[in-house]
């Protein structure tokens, strides 16, 4: 036996070798052909793959996988045997050898010694060969198609060309948003500039509103173009609200708040709401009173009453034509004395010299002030007309009722405040479209992640520092210098050291100066208290309840308002009860 397994050791070597270059074939196939897939995933979507370590893993792979392949199923004796018959056509000779090896039958010694014999005739280099398989040229196709792959596919980049399309279709979304907020601003500052008679001449500073906005190519180029426009008009807005009209509204408004109740009747709302400068409000009482004197419902002691509260207001007219308060105190404010200011705002030759003279104001300055003067003077002049017109209306009332003058007179009254009330409504859509187009600007600027825009009607962007100009100080605002209420750094404003010490300090209250005063419209109460009075008090307290609950008084300020409210009301009740107790005793 021993020559038997002599050769069954040699060809199972050989038959390793076969095996082992069968499961080669396999696992190289299957690492070349994962290296081919990886390679076209990179030219398609570049990966950037470290191709040096990637050829070290899967050929190491295939040989280390190929080799604990063939040494964990490894072939036996009696398999080996089988293959050594068969090549060698020893009839199955080697491998009855090894079945009937330990029997001591005379026929198992006898096919024994048999086998013994053929395996000396064996040449196991002939009966088992070392070839490789039939498929041995699969990895080699499969290497060859690497290769091409490899040196002819260019890189093509599928992952970048979906993600730009991806930010094409976003940047596509997000400038169709711009452009559609674009032009929902416009429209609403369009709506609102309709309403005055500025809207055409103004709303040209938007331009084409197609044509403009389709012409940047990405969303922030988008709001950027409507930051312009909108820029461009807040410009042209700012110098409406600063030009002539703009200057002669806010001049006569202010004259007008001086305006005091001209006593008892007829025209006691009208006067309160021309102090309010709600011309509107007054022509339709106008056209009440008229229709009221024209249906003879006017008894004769409201005719007496209109024709002093007439009198009284054309007289207050009359004065305030004659101040040029806010002339004078801008006038002051640039350089000239007391006594200068006041003979160059009644002497506009006077004014012109002065400006001439005036060598610290700049060309600019000088012209704001002309522009103010000639305000102003219209202002008075409207405030002449306005009392002219009274005084006729006061000259024709009579005890049967108001003569041809008087009528004459209302109707100028009537066409005057209609001009008033026009230019009260174009001044207010030029102010509701810079508030809208400020407030666009802001939402555009915060869209753009830069600083917020400020909403003042005279000083453009927010955090501006600009020059003075005349204007109207009821805007607000985050720059300085313009007309308004800024918030912003002025021009000279420097940072500097400072120290807060808190310090409470006993003191005691006694009788002082009156601090501060306040303009109420209403009549004023004398002796008794009267129905009006109770009824002011009884709303004034509502008011001021509502005052206290929302906040809008400060906290420190609660006891004092009650405490001044409630004395009121026990006023009223001790009055009524004097009046209760007096009627009482009469009857």
């Amino acid at each position: 036996m021993d020559e038997v397994r002599r050769v069954l050791a040699a060809a199972g070597r050989r038959l390793f070798l076969v095996r082992l270059l069968a499961s080669l074939t396999m696992t190289l196939t299957a690492a070349l052909g994962t290296v081919l897939a990886l390679r076209v995933a990179d030219r398609l979507l570049i990966l950037g793959v470290p191709w040096l370590w990637v050829f070290a893993a899967t050929l190491g792979s295939a040989v280390v996988i190929a080799l604990v392949w063939c040494a964990v199923r490894p072939l036996g004796n009696l398999a080996v045997a089988r293959v050594v018959d068969e090549s060698a056509g020893l009839r199955q000779t080697l491998s009855t050898a090894l079945c009937v090896e330990r029997s001591d039958d005379p026929w198992s010694r006898a096919v024994v010694e048999s086998a013994g014999e053929a395996a000396r005739r064996v040449v196991v280099r002939d009966a088992v060969p070392i070839a490789g398989p039939r498929t041995w040229p699969t990895p080699a196709v499969v290497g060859l198609a690497l290769a091409v792959v490899w040196f002819l596919l260019p890189p093509i980049d599928l992952r970048g060309a979906l993600a730009a399309e991806r930010e094409r279709e976003q940047e596509e979304k997000a400038i169709a948003e711009a452009k559609a907020d674009a032009l929902q601003s416009e429209q609403k500052i369009r709506e609102l500039l309709a309403k005055s008679n500025l809207g055409d001449g103004l709303g040209d500073a938007l331009g084409d509103r197609e044509a403009q906005i389709d012409k940047p190519q990405t969303a922030e180029e988008v709001r950027r173009a409507a930051i312009r426009k909108l820029t461009s008009l807040t410009e042209r807005l700012a110098a409406e609200q600063s030009g002539e009209k703009g200057q002669k509204l806010d001049t006569l408004q202010e004259m007008l708040r001086q305006l005091r109740t001209p006593g008892r009747g007829p025209m006691t709302e009208l006067s309160r709401e021309l102090a309010k400068g709600n011309f509107d409000k007054a022509r339709q009482m106008l056209d009440e009173l008229a229709q009221k004197m024209g249906d003879g419902s006017m008894s004769p002691e409201e005719r007496e009453q209109l024709k002093a509260q007439m009198e009284n207001l054309a007289k207050q007219m009359q004065q305030l034509a004659e101040q040029k308060t806010s002339l004078e105190q801008a006038l002051r404010q640039a350089g000239m004395s007391g006594e200068q200011a006041k003979e160059a705002a009644a002497n506009p030759q006077a004014l012109q010299q002065a400006l001439e003279n005036m060598q610290n104001l700049s060309p600019e300055q000088k012209q704001q002030l002309q522009q103010m003067a000639e305000a102003v003077s219209k202002a008075c002049e409207s405030c002449s007309g306005l009392g002219e017109a009274m005084s006729k209306m006061a000259q024709g009332m009579g005890q049967s009722g108001m003569s041809q003058d008087g009528m004459s007179g209302m109707e100028s009254l009537a066409g005057q405040l209609s001009e008033l009330e026009m230019l009260s409504q174009e001044m207010g859509g030029v102010n509701a479209a810079m508030q809208e187009a400020m407030a666009q600007l802001n939402k555009l600027g915060q869209s753009l992640g830069e600083c917020e825009w400020g909403q003042c009607s005279g000083t453009g962007m927010a955090g501006m520092t600009g020059q003075w100009r005349p204007g109207s100080n009821m805007g607000q605002g985050m720059g300085s210098g313009g007309p308004g209420q800024g918030n912003g750094e002025g021009p000279e404003e420097e940072a500097a050291d400072f120290m807060v010490n808190r310090v409470k300090a006993r003191v005691h209250t006694t009788a002082g100066p009156i601090i501060g005063s306040r303009l109420v419209q209403g009549d004023s109460v004398k002796g008794e208290a009267l129905a009006e009075f109770a009824t002011a008090v009884q709303v004034s307290s509502q008011e001021a309840a509502e005052a206290l609950q929302t906040m809008q008084v400060p906290r420190e300020y609660h006891g004092a308002v009650k405490h001044y409210f409630g004395t009121l009301e026990e006023r009223v009740r001790a009055e009524r009860a004097k009046k209760e107790a007096a009627g009482d005793g009469g009857k």
